[in-house]
């Protein structure tokens, strides 16, 4: 998208669309931080049991676009590439953050080795108890609730 969208934009529009060049070239990055961001934000942190901590990283994330917007479009000439860097902020931050979720809860899961029917660990069982195990307790919050309302 960096270096071919100026080509199809000026093949495509015409020279009087060449002011969308820098804009697609900042926001090149965006979908590369977008899929990142769905695979530790919404796959990981929202399928286990961080529903939480992904509600307030998103509306975080919302609060930084908002902020990095207006501070760079009083900074800047071109209002679309404040918005558009202001984006970018949110991707990382919602990415960082979501990572080092992932990092912490998701690769710590498994302390001690699983074993099968001969006492010996098997690479494969540990790989997968991690990928299936839940960093929460056996039984969600919610439900937890719903029986103490009965």
């Amino acid at each position: 998208m960096f270096f071919l969208a100026p080509y199809v934009i000026l093949l495509l529009f015409g020279e009087s669309f060449s002011g969308a060049i820098p804009i697609v070239r900042v926001m090149s990055v965006i979908p590369i931080l977008i899929n990142a961001n769905t695979c530790t934000s919404n796959l990981y942190m929202f399928n286990y049991g961080h529903e939480r901590a992904w509600a307030s990283l998103n509306v975080s994330g919302l609060l930084i676009f908002l902020a990095v917007a207006y501070l760079l479009s009083l900074q800047l000439l071109n209002a679309a590439i404040a918005v558009a860097i202001a984006l970018i902020a949110r991707e990382c931050f919602v990415l960082v953050v979501s990572a080092g979720f992932f990092l912490v809860f998701g690769t710590a899961r498994v302390r001690i080795p699983a074993t099968q029917g001969d006492g010996k660990a098997r690479a494969s069982d540990v790989a997968a108890g991690s990928m299936l195990a839940s960093p929460t307790s056996a039984v969600p919050p919610w439900r937890g609730q719903l029986r103490s309302e009965r």
